[in-house]
C-alpha cells in the first residue's frame, strides 16, 4: 500500500466535511458505511488545516478553474470586461496581450509586448516587434525568427 500523505483532520476542526461513504466487504450484498475526514468544498488540506481555495480555483480541493467571465476568491466574481480586455481567472479585467494602459487602449510602446506589456523584444536590423507574441517582423531582405537570415 502507497499513502501519498498523512491528513490529520478531525470532525470538530474548521471547514472540515465528515462524508459518509460507502464500503463493500467480500460478498457483495453487505455494506458498510464510514465516514471519510475531508475539507469542505473550496477549501484545501495545506500545512496541516484546511485552507480556502486560492483565487481563480473552486471546488472539492480547489481543484476546479473559475470559468467563463468570472473570477477572484471561490469565482465568486463577475467580470465586465470590454474593448482590448479579457477576463483573468484572479484578477478579473486585465488588457490583452499587446495592450496597456487604464482603458487597455494602448498598443505596447516599441520593444514591449505581451501581458501588460511586461515583456522585452529583441529584434535586429530594424525589425519591428508584434506587440502580441514578441515575433519580430522582419524587414525586406531579412527572414528567419528574429530576422538574422539576409535573402
Amino acid at each position: 500500500m502507497y499513502v501519498d500523505r498523512v491528513i490529520t483532520l478531525k470532525i470538530g476542526d474548521p471547514n472540515v466535511c465528515p462524508n459518509r461513504e460507502g464500503r463493500s466487504f467480500s460478498d457483495n450484498y453487505v455494506t458498510d458505511k464510514e465516514f471519510v475526514i475531508q475539507c469542505c468544498p473550496n477549501f484545501i488540506y495545506q500545512n496541516g488545516q484546511c485552507e480556502e481555495c486560492p483565487p481563480g480555483k473552486f471546488g472539492w480541493d480547489c481543484l476546479n478553474p473559475c470559468i467563463g467571465n468570472y473570477y477572484g476568491l471561490q469565482c465568486q466574481y463577475r467580470c465586465r470586461c470590454k474593448g482590448n480586455m479579457k477576463c483573468h481567472p484572479i484578477y478579473g479585467c486585465v488588457c490583452n496581450d499587446g495592450f496597456t494602459g487604464k482603458n487597455c487602449s494602448d498598443v505596447c510602446p516599441a520593444g514591449r509586448y505581451g501581458l501588460n506589456c511586461s515583456e522585452e523584444c529583441f529584434c535586429p536590423q530594424d525589425a519591428q516587434c508584434d506587440s502580441v507574441n514578441g515575433n519580430c517582423l522582419c524587414p525586406a531582405g531579412w527572414f528567419g525568427n528574429h530576422c538574422t537570415k539576409g535573402k
